[in-house]
């Protein structure tokens, strides 16, 4: 599967992006709000689990390589993976080289990956976690449309502790409504 927008590339990661992964995967500067840094069999395991969810019927799991155009190289990642199907609800996620920040690309990804979830997968609703402290990931959630509903204390190991998170989510009836808008 491949989603184009204006300035993105989003498809399947293939086995010759493990050089770009952990390009932007082993950075500490990108990955300060997330787990350590994992190791390159860990950035192997996940592109090997990404071909193989992409196998799936139906799909459960999305992860996409995020390619900023003309260019085919993965600079990022975005991902929506199935939480709950009896009430629909899906959980996004993304990630991306530091180099593309202040572009506006996770949010293009991000828009172009609620489309898929609401108008192809029929989804209720769409969460997205954050370390609080991540204020870059707040932005684009509310660029998205989404709503802080929640604020968990001491929820995400963090550093050597724990940090606390923020729950966003959109619905179908509010994606509905901005999609008529724009």
């Amino acid at each position: 599967m491949k989603i184009e927008t204006p300035r993105l590339v989003l498809r399947e990661f293939r086995e010759d992006d493990l050089a770009a992964v952990r390009e932007y995967d082993g950075d500490p500067v990108v990955r300060r709000y997330e787990p350590p840094i994992p190791t390159e069999d860990d950035t192997r395991e996940y592109i090997r689990k990404a071909y193989l969810w992409a196998q799936e019927h139906p799909r459960t799991h999305f992860r996409f390589a995020i390619a900023v155009r003309p260019d085919d190289r993965a600079r990022g990642r975005i991902t929506l993976t199935l939480l709950n199907a009896d009430i629909r609800e899906w959980e996004i996620g993304w990630m991306l080289h530091a180099a593309e920040w202040g572009h506006g690309y996770a949010t293009e990804a991000g828009a172009a990956v609620l489309r898929l979830a609401f108008e192809e997968l029929g989804a209720h609703r769409v969460v997205a976690f954050c370390n609080e402290g991540n204020a870059a990931s707040v932005r684009v959630m509310e660029k998205l449309g989404m709503t802080r509903e929640g604020h968990f204390r001491a929820s995400r190991p963090w550093q050597d502790g724990w940090a606390d998170e923020y729950l966003y989510a959109i619905l179908d009836r509010e994606w509905a409504n901005l999609s008529a808008r724009s």
